[in-house]
């Protein structure tokens, strides 16, 4: 029950195995458009937990009600450059409530009622991946890795990309873990502006910025997201 949000939002938890027989804890992935993503999420966690490649994480995938909505950093109307139309998204420029919602309600409410470690993972795919972007320079303290999937960085005039010339100028330290991944058939809007964003940091790098940028062959914009993950875990 989010007083943030002013509605009630559906979560769905997955735990590891052997969870309730033992005192471990573990770190916790946020999982965006939760309902879609979750069932290949956690069977990908599962295969690599049992592999010995990942360690045993907790899963909180979080349903999407209005995407359009929450995951946008800025309100894009008529002249949004994008697939949007003429009439644009009157509804677009949620992200700041929604990471606000995430980083006072969510987060709080898990640590409070599961057995969790402080490191945490935000995955997001298109909408997901532009939050994730938007994410990690707003609240550069709240998640220790990211896997940014096929993110929408065409958003409002390549906003994003904009906005990390600022936050990396000065960024002399970066402690984190980052998977850029997208299909290489991807459509118009995505993979060069990808790159256009990367190209920000690419050839000055943080000090403890660890990151991979990868395009995975013969997958497209939603194809490519369980290899996506599958990769993407492995590398974080």
């Amino acid at each position: 029950s989010s007083k943030i949000l002013n509605e009630e939002r559906p979560i769905i938890v997955s735990l590891p195995k052997y969870y309730e027989d033992t005192n471990s804890n573990y770190p916790v992935m946020y999982v965006l458009d939760g309902l879609q993503n979750i069932k290949h999420i956690v069977g990908t966690v599962e295969l690599l937990t049992e592999s010995g490649i990942i360690a045993p994480m907790i899963i909180v995938g979080i349903e999407s009600l209005d995407r359009a909505r929450d995951l946008t950093p800025s309100n894009a109307g008529k002249n949004v450059n994008g697939g949007a139309g003429n009439s644009g998204i009157p509804q677009s420029g949620g992200a700041p409530k929604f990471l606000d919602f995430m980083s006072s309600e969510l987060i709080p409410f898990i640590e409070q009622n599961f057995k969790t470690l402080p490191y945490r993972i935000l995955q997001g795919h298109s909408f997901g991946g532009l939050f994730g972007g938007y994410a990690m320079m707003e609240k550069p303290d709240l998640f220790d890795a990211y896997m940014i999937q096929s993110p929408a960085f065409w958003w409002n005039n390549e906003e994003m990309t904009q906005k990390a010339k600022t936050f990396f100028k000065n960024k002399a330290v970066f402690n984190k873990r980052i998977y850029f991944g997208i299909g290489e058939d991807d459509g118009w809007g995505m993979k060069q502006e990808l790159k256009r964003f990367i190209k920000v940091f690419e050839e000055q790098t943080p000090k403890n910025f660890v990151w991979k940028h990868e395009e995975i062959p013969d997958e497209d914009h939603m194809s490519a997201r369980l290899l996506l993950n599958y990769n993407g875990l492995k590398y974080i």
